[in-house]
């Protein structure tokens, strides 16, 4: 299996749903933000290892994050939804 994903189309919509710029992403990311734009624009893909760093900072797991990114329109809310439950399970942890 390829480590690589070649491009995260989604990303900067799920960032934004999140709340989050690129910058603060990121930062909780613990990656570059020039490569957080890159990836995000198709011009580098993101190793597994990132996927992992942004899902984590996104309160994702990478699962969520690869179906959200892995999905058309119409069935995203119903990923977001799933995100949602999810965080609220582990807040109550």
């Amino acid at each position: 299996m390829d480590t690589k994903i070649k491009r995260l189309g989604a990303l900067p919509r799920l960032r934004a749903a999140r709340g989050k710029t690129q910058r603060k992403l990121a930062k909780e990311a613990h990656i570059d933000q020039a490569t957080l734009a890159q990836i995000e624009s198709g011009r580098r893909r993101a190793r597994l290892l990132t996927l992992s760093k942004l899902a984590a900072a996104l309160e994702v797991d990478v699962e969520v994050l690869l179906e959200y990114l892995d999905t058309s329109a119409s069935d995203r809310g119903r990923l977001g939804q799933a995100a949602k439950k999810q965080k609220q399970k582990k807040v109550g942890e």
